[in-house]
């Protein structure tokens, strides 16, 4: 069996220490703590860990809401995106995980670059999206 992007990153406890530290970054980023005002984040940990785990292969049922419906109304921009990216590359860097990993991790989620960035039209006005 081929090893899993999971499996390279380091399983579950590298997973759940990743998690823990990007969370802590993320909530003291001026940029990016605002998402994150009315967010219970005793369950939004374990509900990442999840996501994470099964976005990078492992063998875990992720039961959540699609991207675009979790992130509607939060108004993340393309800046809170790529900041989020950069504090990803910390905390996995500081876990010492496999630069190789890391790119990899990084080059997967940004491809969900559009399920989680609100796109205002011209004139500012958010239109639902499809």
């Amino acid at each position: 069996m081929d090893k899993t992007l999971y499996d390279a990153l380091g399983g579950r406890d590298v997973l759940t220490a990743a998690v823990g530290d990007l969370y802590d970054r993320l909530l003291t980023d001026p940029a990016v703590s605002p998402a994150f005002a009315h967010v219970e984040m005793g369950r939004l940990r374990p509900h990442m860990r999840a996501f994470l785990a099964s976005a990078l292969g492992a063998d875990v049922e992720y039961g959540g809401r699609d991207l675009r419906s979790a992130h509607a109304g939060v108004h993340i921009t393309d800046d809170m995106f790529d900041r989020t990216a950069s504090h990803l590359v910390d905390t996995l860097s500081a876990l010492e995980v496999d630069p190789e990993v890391v790119d990899e991790v990084v080059t997967r989620l940004a491809a969900q670059r559009d399920q989680v960035v609100t796109r205002l039209p011209v004139g500012g006005v958010e239109s639902p999206t499809t």
